[in-house]
């Protein structure tokens, strides 16, 4: 992978989860405010619906934050090192 293309990844893999939490969300949103647009006996059944609605908040957020980690020190991201690539007898091998 040459340089060029791989900060073109890069920086589209940032792009890509950047928005994710805002976009999620809304989505999420949107399906509860439509579920308070449904008669009371469908509500009634979909009770549990909206308890996984609320567990999935949670995932997005895990999920937010793993992205956070794994752009933080984007200068290293996606970058080839030579350390990175070890044998199992130890002898390194350089790109």
């Amino acid at each position: 992978m040459t340089s060029e293309s791989e900060t073109n990844h890069k920086l589209d893999f940032i792009k890509t989860t950047f928005p994710y939490r805002l976009f999620t969300t809304k989505k999420l949103r949107n399906t509860s405010k439509f579920l308070d647009t449904l008669p009371e006996r469908h509500q009634d059944l979909l009770a549990d619906y909206r308890d996984h609605l609320r567990m999935l908040t949670v995932g997005i957020d895990v999920n937010q934050n793993l992205f956070m980690l794994m752009t933080y020190d984007e200068t290293n991201l996606f970058e080839n090192h030579a350390d990175v690539y070890v044998s199992s007898v130890g002898e390194k091998f350089i790109m």
